[in-house]
C-alpha cells in the first residue's frame, strides 16, 4: 500500500523561531537578481542574490534585538526586498550590532558570517608561523551540533583533538583568559564601590555586540562600561606580549585564532585599541565561529571516529575555575565576578548559587548581595530587546542596580550569532549540558582568584589586577560610534555653506560632479575633465558629497553629473547626502542651472543605470535646463562604457563651444 501523503501546511505561527535551512534548495534563490555583497561590518556578510524575500531578518532584528536594521523596499519589482536602514546603505552604517542572530533564521544563506575560512587554510598551509587557537567555553557545547549530535556530546579532549587535525599547534582554553577578565573586572568593581564620584552601575563589557550597542545608542552609558578586555583580546594580549617572550618568538610570527559562538568577535579584534601602537600587530588575528569550524571539518572528511582523547589543552593556559566555565550562559560573568570580589573585600568566598531568590523574567535577572557593610543590586540581561526595557528607567539619580552584567544574545554565549543553526529548543539543551559537564563539586578550582596558573601570571608579568601593567595589556577604551546616514526630516535639514565653496565656484569655468563606488565613474569623471580641459575650457572636478548644499548649484556656469547605479538602483557612498537633499528642494528652486549626465552600468541588472536617470529626472523636476540628452554607459560592451561614454564627449565638447553660458 501507498503511505499517504502529509498535507503541506502554510502555518506561519513559528516563523520567527524556526531555523529551517534552505541553502541546498537553489530552486527558491532568485538568481535572476545578482547584486551586491555587502561585507563592509566584517561580521555579518549579505548576499541578495540569495534573498528570498521572507523577511525574516526584519522580524528577527525587530522581535530579539529591538533595532530597525533592516527595512522593507517599495520597488515594484522587488517588493519585499530587505533593504539596510531604510536606504541602501552598508550594514557598516547603520545600527547593526553585529550579533548574527539573523543569520541564524536566514533560510537562503543571504545572510551569513563573513567566512575567514579561506584565509585561515591559506595560514594553515603555509605553515610558516606558530598557529594559536583559543576555544571558548560554549563553543565546546555546541561543537558537537556540527556532527549531527546533540549538544554537549564531544569532549574537551575531543574538541581540541579536531583542532590539532585542522592543524592548529597550539590549543589554549579560553575558559583561562576568563578568569583573567574576573580579576581584573572585580578589581575594578571594588574600586568603583570605594569611590563616591566613579560612575554606577558598571556594566560588564566581555560582549562586543553589547559594547556596539552602547556606542552606537546608549553612548550616555559609555563611562559605565568596564574597562577590562574580554577573554578574547586578553588571550590574544597574553599571547602577542608574554607568551612570544618567553618561546623567543617575534609577535608577528604568531597567528593568533579564536573559535567562538559569536559573529561579532570578527568586528571586535579589528578595533584600534587591540593593535600594537609601533607595529600594527593585531592581537588576535581571526575570529572563527563554530560554524566555519564546522564547515572546515566536512570540508576535510572528519568524522567523530576519527577524533581521539589522547591530548588536553595545552599548557600554561590550560587550567580554568568554575567560574570560567559559567562565561557561557547568561549571568555566569556577573557570579564569577562577584564571588572574586568578595573575595577581594573581606577574604571569605562566597556562595555558589547567587541567583537563587533572584527575580526572572524575560532574560531579566535582579537580586542583591550582601557586601561587607552594604547590599550590593546586581541583575543579568540578555537579548537587546530585555536590555533596552532594563535601561529605561535609568537617570543620573535613579540607578536600578550597582552592578549588571549584559548579553546581546538571549541567553547569553550559547543562543550566539556564530552557533549552529537548529531548532527553537536548542539552547534549553545546550543549557541542561553545560550544567552538567560544569557541576562544583566535580571541579576543584572554584573562582577565578584560586587559579594558581592565574597567581603565576601575575607573579611573573602582570604583577596585582588593575595594576599599571595590567591597565596596559589586559584593558580598554571605548568611543561613540556615529551612525554616517542618519535619517533627517526634511525640514530639519539644514543648508550648510560649503567653505571652500566661493574659491571653487567659477561662472567662467564648467564643474564635473561624480559619484562613484569603486572607481570607475571617478575615472570617467577625470577623462570627460581632460578632455574638456584640453579644449581650452576650464573645468573642476568633485565628488558630489564635497560640493556642499545642491542649493549652491544655481552659482554655477554648467555642471556635469557622473554617477554609477549602486545596488538596486541606489547612489554610490559619495554621492548619497548631495542626493538626499537634493530631493529636499522646492519646486523649480534650479532654474538658473544647466546640466548634463552621464550614467555608468551594466544591463545585467534590471535597473540599468537607475542613479543617473533619477538624477537628471529630478534636476528637470527642479527648473534645471538640459544641455544635451543623458548618457548611459554599459559596461557589458567590448570597450565598456568608453562605447558611449567618446562619442558623448564629443556631442558635449560641440555644445559647451557653440553655446554662450
Amino acid at each position: 500500500m501507498k503511505k499517504k501523503k502529509k498535507k503541506k501546511t502554510n502555518d506561519d505561527k513559528h516563523l520567527l523561531f524556526s531555523n529551517v535551512d534552505l541553502t541546498s534548495l537553489d530552486k527558491l534563490v532568485q538568481k535572476s537578481k545578482p547584486r551586491f555583497i555587502d561585507e563592509s561590518n566584517h561580521s555579518i556578510s549579505i548576499n541578495f542574490s540569495k534573498c528570498i524575500d521572507c523577511t525574516r531578518c526584519l522580524r528577527v532584528c525587530k522581535g530579539i534585538q529591538d533595532l530597525d536594521v533592516f527595512s522593507i523596499s517599495t520597488d515594484t519589482n522587488y517588493s519585499l526586498l530587505p533593504l539596510i536602514n531604510t536606504q541602501n546603505r552598508f550594514l557598516k552604517d547603520s545600527l547593526c550590532i553585529a550579533c548574527g542572530q539573523c543569520t541564524l533564521y536566514c533560510p537562503s544563506g543571504a545572510l551569513q558570517e563573513v567566512d575567514n575560512t579561506t584565509e585561515i587554510r591559506k595560514v594553515l598551509r603555509k605553515n610558516k608561523k606558530l598557529i594559536v587557537a583559543g576555544l571558548a567555553p560554549s563553543s565546546r557545547i555546541s561543537i558537537s551540533e556540527i556532527f549531527g549530535l546533540k549538544p554537549g556530546k564531544l569532549s574537551n579532549k575531543k574538541c581540541v583533538n579536531l583542532l590539532r587535525t585542522l592543524g592548529f599547534h597550539r590549543i589554549f582554553d579560553l575558559q583561562f583568559f576568563a578568569d583573567l577578565t574576573i580579576m581584573e573586572e572585580a578589581k575594578e568593581l571594588i574600586e568603583r564601590l570605594k569611590d563616591p564620584e566613579s560612575k554606577l552601575p558598571m556594566f560588564s563589557s566581555c560582549c562586543p555586540s553589547w559594547i556596539n550597542l552602547v556606542e552606537k545608542k546608549y553612548p550616555k552609558f559609555i563611562p559605565h562600561l568596564s574597562t577590562a578586555r574580554s577573554p578574547q583580546q586578553m588571550f590574544g594580549s597574553v599571547i602577542k606580549n608574554y607568551y612570544s617572550k618567553k618561546l623567543n618568538i617575534k609577535p608577528k610570527d604568531i597567528f593568533c585564532v579564536t573559535i567562538v559562538p559569536c559573529t561579532a568577535k570578527k568586528q571586535e579584534l579589528l578595533r584600534s585599541q587591540f593593535r600594537n601602537p609601533k607595529t600594527g600587530v593585531k592581537d588576535v588575528d581571526l575570529s572563527l565561529t563554530v560554524r566555519e569550524i564546522g564547515r572546515m571539518a566536512l570540508q576535510r572528511g572528519i568524522s567523530v571516529k576519527i577524533l581521539n582523547e589522547d591530548r588536553d589543552f595545552d599548557n600554561p593556559y590550560s587550567l580554568s575555575s568554575y567560574g570560567g566555565y559559567q562565561f557561557a550562559s547568561s549571568s555566569g560573568v556577573l557570579s564569577s565576578a562577584l564571588r572574586t570580589a568578595h573575595y577581594y573585600l573581606t577574604g571569605k568566598q562566597l556562595g555558589l548559587k547567587l541567583f537563587e531568590n533572584s527575580k526572572y523574567k524575560d532574560f531579566i535577572k535582579e537580586t542583591t548581595i550582601k557586601f561587607k557593610d552594604r547590599e550590593l543590586r546586581v541583575a543579568a540581561v540578555s537579548g537587546g530587546k530585555n536590555i533596552r526595557k532594563y535601561l529605561q528607567p535609568f537617570t543620573e539619580n535613579n540607578n536600578r542596580a550597582d552592578f549588571v552584567e549584559v548579553m546581546a544574545c538571549p541567553g547569553g554565549c550559547l543562543g550566539g550569532g556564530g552557533q549552529p543553526k537548529s531548532d527553537s529548543n536548542i539552547l534549553k539543551v545546550r543549557l541542561q549540558q553545560l550544567k552538567k559537564r560544569r557541576k562544583p563539586t566535580s571541579l576543584k578550582i572554584v573562582s577565578a582568584h584560586d587559579n594558581p596558573e592565574i597567581k603565576k601570571l601575575y607573579k611573573e608579568w602582570l604583577k596585582k589586577p588593575h595594576g599599571e601593567r595590567a591597565k596596559k595589556y589586559l584593558h580598554t577604551s571605548y568611543n561613540k560610534q556615529g551612525l554616517k546616514y542618519k535619517q533627517r526630516r526634511t525640514s530639519q535639514l539644514k543648508v550648510k555653506e560649503n567653505p571652500k565653496l566661493k574659491k571653487l565656484t567659477n561662472k567662467n569655468s564648467f564643474l564635473i560632479l561624480f559619484g562613484s563606488q569603486t572607481g570607475t565613474a571617478e575615472k570617467a569623471a577625470l577623462k570627460i575633465c581632460h578632455f574638456i580641459s584640453s579644449k581650452k575650457m576650464k573645468i573642476r572636478r568633485m565628488e558630489m558629497n564635497d560640493f556642499g548644499h545642491p542649493i549652491n548649484l544655481q552659482e554655477e556656469k554648467v555642471v556635469i553629473f557622473v554617477t554609477s547605479t549602486f545596488w538596486d538602483g541606489g547612489f554610490p557612498e559619495n554621492a548619497l547626502e548631495f542626493w538626499k537633499n537634493l530631493i529636499s528642494l522646492p519646486p523649480n528652486s534650479l532654474k538658473s542651472l544647466k546640466f548634463a549626465v552621464f550614467g555608468l552600468g551594466s544591463k545585467q541588472y534590471t535597473r540599468f543605470n537607475n542613479a543617473a536617470k533619477i538624477l537628471h529626472y529630478k534636476l528637470e523636476e527642479l527648473g534645471a535646463i538640459t544641455v544635451m540628452p543623458i548618457g548611459l554607459g554599459d559596461r557589458e560592451n567590448t570597450n565598456g562604457y568608453l562605447t558611449e561614454l567618446l562619442p558623448w564627449m564629443d556631442k558635449l565638447k560641440n555644445i559647451l563651444k557653440k553655446k554662450k553660458f
